[in-house]
Parts: structure tokens; sequence; C-alpha cells
């Protein structure tokens, strides 16, 4: 995979929102630890999960650059955060309840394909951070 062009990163993207998607509960956890899980806790536990995702993101964060995805560890923590952040509120938005549903089919109103719009965004970032690095090679 040729992480320096647009069809490596869409390849890289694919490849990414597959293994995501694959796991079902990573949407569903991520949208529920936010939204209710982090407020109905003691601190010490908050603290505690908090540095267990330091420590994942840290571990994927080397990956992305290991595979030469993205070059900067700073650069890598960023993606990951706002990759959680996108799947958090992605997967309530592509897995209604099903009033939800139903409201939306009598409307109209759109149901995204939870894999296709975690393609698009990875892609979309992706190509931002290459485009982020040249800017700051330019400077």
């Amino acid at each position: 995979m040729d992480a320096s062009s647009l069809e490596g990163l869409k390849a890289a993207s694919a490849v990414l929102a597959a293994m995501l998607a694959s796991h079902k509960d990573f949407g569903r956890l991520g949208a529920l630890l936010a939204s209710i899980i982090e407020t109905n806790v003691r601190l010490e536990c908050l603290v505690e999960c908090k540095r267990e995702i330091i420590a994942m993101m840290t571990e994927g964060s080397s990956l992305l650059i290991a595979w030469g995805l993205i070059d900067d560890s700073a650069d890598s923590a960023r993606f990951l955060m706002d990759l959680s952040d996108y799947v958090a509120g992605l997967y309530p938005a592509t897995h209604p309840l099903p009033i939800q549903r139903a409201a939306c089919e009598e409307t109209g109103y759109p149901i995204l394909s939870y894999e296709e719009s975690l393609r698009d965004f990875l892609t979309v970032q992706l190509v931002g951070y290459k485009a982020l690095r040249e800017k700051r090679r330019d400077s």
C-alpha cells in the first residue's frame, strides 16, 4: 500500500473502516462511554479508564506511524482522538432505534452506512494530515 498516493490512502481507509466495522461494540461503547458511563462513575474509575485509553491511543498512534499513514506522533494521536469522537457519534446515527428508523423511513431522512461513512471520514482525515505535513515542510 502506497500511503503517499490518494489511492493508497483510500485503500488504507477501507482496511481501517472494515476493521472497525467488524468490532461492532467499538461504536456502541464509544457512544455510551462519553454520554453515560463517564458521567456516572467515581473519579478514580474514570482516571483509570482514561489511562487505559491513553495507552491504547499511544499504541495505535505508533502503528499508524509504522505503516506510514501519518508521520508525526502528535498528529497521529489527534487523528485517533478525532476518529474516536466521530465513531461515538456515527454509531447511533447509523444504527437507529426502531422508532428513529420508522421516523427516518416515513420522512425520507437518510440513514448513513456505518462503514461507508467511516471510510470517507478516514480518507478525508488521512489526506488532510498528508496536506498538513506538506504545508509544514513549505513553512
